[in-house]
């Protein structure tokens, strides 16, 4: 009887609350519903009391409203959706009540028509000033000092930003990122890339009018620490810091331009992937990065550009044992593993509902080693088998244009590091199957093609 009684007390007092504030109620005997959003097309979804809120959220044209319709087995609900707004709704099923929210957010990217003409057909390679600030504060966290995969730590130029600056790494949006962090250490791509979004104008961030965010999600993650992030600028003067490193910035940002030959890389991806074009390519790096790389691509105003966020191919002891022209290639690995992924991913994607894909994919133990890096960075199917595409791409980039007699073992490099160092287990025979569709294909196929047949040559691998 008491918890009865509980219970309707605790209703009472919710839908009180909820009155006040006028949220409306719809009704629901099932927890299945659906969402009509826009011309988007109608998406199932399961009513859930659990989450407070739930929530739906959807990218809205600039100066635009997007009609969603929230339908249940008993009734609907209908709102048109503006930017930066949330509606917030109440799904009574049963004695549940379900708190449900319907988010409005601006696209990613706004292309101005005089953004496109100045930067159609262009590839960007850029340091911008808040995306280094940013990457600086990063090198500064707990989590930037213990991982070198996050940043380099063997470099010059890292112990000149230790020298200058590790006496700030108690200032507040250092220990405000250590938050971020070290609760979901993969922030770390989302800072980095949303700084990208803003500009300095006499100390204060401001955004650039064309990135909302240029992280995967809905809400830049670097919004919340503007204050923080302008007060560190000012006590630390980090505008003399990066003035003063504006040769060595230049002198990288050249290196790419010239030794990395990122159009020859455009050109065979487009050749290969005949269904997926950018109108603007830009390389964003940070002379701190490590090996944590990134990209995401903007689609907006009848314009396409992709990004590629990645670090500076610095010298290593191994590159002694190969010729000019190989290391040209193994040092724009680097981008070109980013630019990969704007063109395998979409194709991937076709097939990821594909029988011969679920199947050949269900339990990755198949296909990544226990403990592994690809374990940890990549736990579901479709961007496990986006990475053995990745890289196999790269062994039939160096096919194309390596010199002869080094191309085996270019390619027994990556076979070895991919499967040792980072645990895709199946690597090797992966590869070589890749590398024998490539070789064996017919006049005018495309490595779009072979999707199917290396899908279902995965499949057979586990059988």
């Amino acid at each position: 009887m008491k918890r009865v009684l509980f219970t309707m007390l605790s209703l009472t007092f919710f839908f009180i609350s909820y009155a006040q504030t006028k949220i409306p109620i719809i009704k629901a005997s099932k927890t299945l519903a659906y969402i009509r959003n826009g011309n988007n097309g109608t998406f199932e979804w399961t009513i859930s009391p659990e989450a407070r809120p739930d929530v739906w959220d959807v990218v809205v044209p600039k100066s635009k409203s997007t009609n969603v319709i929230f339908i249940t087995d008993k009734d609907s609900i209908s709102f048109n959706v503006e930017p930066y707004k949330n509606y917030n709704f109440i799904v009574l099923i049963g004695k549940d009540s379900a708190f449900t929210r319907i988010a409005g957010h601006p696209e990613p990217a706004t292309f101005s028509n005089n953004y496109k003409i100045l930067y159609n057909k262009k590839t960007v390679v850029e340091i911008p000033e808040v995306y280094e600030l940013v990457n600086v504060i990063i090198a500064l966290t707990n989590k930037g000092l213990n991982d070198s995969d996050l940043v380099n730590h063997e470099t010059e130029y890292y112990k000149d930003v230790m020298n200058y600056f590790e006496k700030f790494k108690n200032e507040k949006v250092v220990l405000s990122f250590n938050t971020v962090l070290q609760k979901e250490w993969w922030k770390y791509f989302y800072l980095k890339m949303d700084a990208y979004a803003f500009g300095l104008k006499k100390g204060k961030l401001i955004n650039n009018g064309i990135y909302d965010r240029v992280n995967w999600d809905y809400n830049n993650t670097i919004l919340p620490f503007t204050e923080e992030l302008e007060d560190f600028y000012e006590k630390t003067n980090f505008s003399k810091f990066y003035k003063n490193h504006q040769p060595l910035y230049n002198s990288q940002i050249k290196n790419f331009k010239d030794s990395i030959n990122i159009s020859e890389m455009q050109q065979w991806l487009n050749k290969n992937f005949p269904s997926t074009s950018y109108n603007c390519y830009k390389v964003i790096f940070s002379p701190l990065v490590g090996g944590s790389q990134s990209a995401n691509k903007f689609d907006n105003n009848g314009f396409k550009e992709a990004q590629v966020h990645i670090n500076f191919p610095y010298p290593d002891k191994s590159d002694k044992n190969y010729s000019a022209k190989a290391n040209q290639l193994r040092n724009g690995s680097i981008a070109f593993t980013e630019l990969n992924h704007l063109y395998i991913n979409p194709e991937a994607e076709i097939y990821s509902m594909n029988e011969n894909f679920i199947s050949a994919f269900k339990d990755l133990k198949n296909w990544e080693a226990e403990n592994s890096a690809a374990v940890m960075g990549y736990p579901k199917a479709l961007a496990c088998f986006e990475e053995y595409m990745n890289w196999a791409l790269v062994s039939l980039f160096y096919l194309d244009y390596a010199p002869k007699d080094e191309q085996q073992t270019l390619i027994n490099e990556i076979e070895n590091n991919m499967k040792y160092n980072r645990g895709f287990s199946k690597f090797p025979e992966f590869d070589k199957e890749l590398i024998r569709l490539y070789k064996n294909r017919i006049s005018g196929a495309t490595i779009a093609d072979f999707y199917p047949e290396i899908i279902k040559w995965c499949r057979q691998q586990v059988n």
